[in-house]
């Protein structure tokens, strides 16, 4: 007979962001591959992360919260972000990012940028 075990699925950590109100990212390889097809960037390669424009950050941050409220759009999203709070998202997104992985992936980030 084989014995039942409940497995854990391990879930990419989430980080509150201020915006409109209190929301929620997380970067999940969902996440990623959705920043990555609008972006047209690989964000595992820390070159990424050099020269980031505005639309770049717009559509990180819109995948990153896609996962709590899936009827935000790309416009939306800019919407929520201004010159008062850009450079605090951009640090948000970073910290978020760079948190998500393991400290292998820290450092592999770290090296290539």
């Amino acid at each position: 007979m084989v014995e039942e075990r409940k497995i854990e699925r391990p879930t990419a950590p989430v980080f509150e962001i201020e915006l409109d109100k209190t929301r929620h990212l997380k970067f999940d390889f969902n996440a990623l591959a959705l920043a990555e097809k609008e972006t047209g960037k690989n964000l595992l390669q820390g070159a990424s992360w050099l020269d980031m424009s505005a639309s770049d950050i717009r559509a990180f941050l819109w995948a990153g919260l896609l996962w709590e409220d899936s009827a935000l759009t790309l416009e939306d999203v800019g919407s929520l972000i201004h010159p008062g709070n850009a450079g605090e998202v951009g640090k948000s997104l970073e910290n978020a990012f760079l948190k998500a992985f393991p400290k292998s992936g820290n450092n592999a980030v770290k090296k290539k940028s």
